[in-house]
């Protein structure tokens, strides 16, 4: 396992040389891996590990089994040192782990004696633990947080009896996003202590029927999505203007869905279905609509056509920066390969920074310390 590919173009913005975009294949069995919010660790899925200090290694699970049993790794800490999951004979059938370097594979255990769970995400540094545990009650699941401290507290469902998935967690630990049922159907559901488990209902005129994707960094912002039609319908939610819908730019795809959120909840990314069953890999920027990846990559970086023809299907997970992207696509050669992707700062935002430097430079010259 290696870097195949790597091909870096240097950006010139008003003459000056501000970075370079760097694209790297990562070949694996299964081509959505995990990307850490550091932007540096990497999680493929042929179990194998990036670190830049480490490079390629092959734990934790060399054999994708503990004690025989398939493992799905789910969920990797923003630190990229702890990994979290499930083991298991299939996605209903499973235990929780946690995995470090320090302590290995540390089963978390479930609700009830014998019950199945699944750890889906964890928090930046890895203390705090989300996921989904079997609660005594026939096929029903509760959302659940693991700590060291506690261990494992039952998040409950909104309405009384229903179930209830934690699917994204704060960069801290103390905000959990995921999906419940309700009265009025499945909602998204935001999570602390303080406020216990809020339902934060669906969009104008659909039904209530909603996944919950990610979580911001401080757990300000969440993305998912709302069943419309034949597709779904993506959302943003904030705590200023709560539930919005993402309207795609230009020809409207068959459906999207938005898989990741930048640390500060200004940038997501997914993918979209056309009509005519294409897959492309889509973004958002605060303040403009979701639009491809390869027109953000033409339009902010002036790349006019993707790496040695790359074909960017999805973006699976974006770092806490929003500089380092990774999905899924075709290389080259037309195979269905892991990609990642990383792009020094927005020229705008450069420039911008710069602008406000001088300015601020300049009133110091004017305002000079009496």
């Amino acid at each position: 396992m290696r870097f195949i590919s790597e091909v870096a173009t240097s950006l010139v913005v008003a003459g000056v040389l501000i970075g370079t975009a760097v694209s790297a294949e990562i070949r694996g069995s299964y081509p959505l891996g995990l990307l850490a919010g550091d932007g540096l660790t990497m999680f493929d899925g042929s179990f194998l590990r990036y670190r830049p200090e480490e490079g390629w290694i092959g734990e934790p699970f060399p054999q994708r089994t503990i004690d025989d049993l398939p493992i799905e790794p789910l969920g990797i800490s923003g630190d990229g040192a702890t990994l979290v999951g499930a083991e298991g004979p299939s996605r209903t059938e499973g235990e929780a782990f946690r995995w470090t370097k320090a302590e290995g594979v540390v089963r978390l255990g479930s609700l009830i004696e014998g019950a199945h769970s699944f750890a889906t995400a964890v928090s930046g540094d890895g203390s705090v633990v989300v996921g989904h545990s079997q609660d005594g009650r026939p096929y029903q699941w509760s959302a659940v947080r693991w700590t060291k401290e506690h261990g494992i507290q039952n998040l409950g469902t909104l309405d009384g009896p229903g179930r209830s998935f934690a699917t994204a967690v704060s960069a801290d630990g103390k905000v959990i996003a995921g999906m419940t049922t309700s009265a009025r159907g499945i909602v998204p559901f935001r999570w602390t202590e303080e406020g216990g488990m809020v339902g934060l209902g669906g969009l104008p005129g659909e039904d209530f029927l909603a996944i919950t994707h990610d979580i911001s960094a401080d757990g300000s912002t969440l993305i998912g999505e709302t069943a419309k039609g034949h597709g779904g319908s993506p959302f943003r939610w904030t705590e200023t203007e709560g539930m919005v819908e993402f309207v795609f730019e230009g020809t409207l795809p068959g459906s999207t869905q938005l898989n990741g959120l930048s640390g500060d909840g200004r940038l997501a990314v997914g993918q979209a279905m056309f009509e005519n069953g294409d897959r492309h890999a889509v973004i958002w920027e605060q303040g403009r609509s979701p639009r491809l990846l390869k027109e953000y990559l033409a339009e902010t970086y002036g790349l006019g056509s993707l790496p040695e023809n790359w074909t960017l299907h999805s973006v699976k997970s974006v770092s806490d920066d929003g500089l380092t992207f990774s999905g899924a696509g075709l290389n080259p050669s037309g195979e269905l390969v892991g990609w990642v992707l990383t792009v020094p700062e927005p020229p705008t935002a450069i420039l911008a920074a710069a602008a406000l430097a001088t300015a601020g430079l300049f009133n110091l010259r004017r305002n000079p310390r009496r």
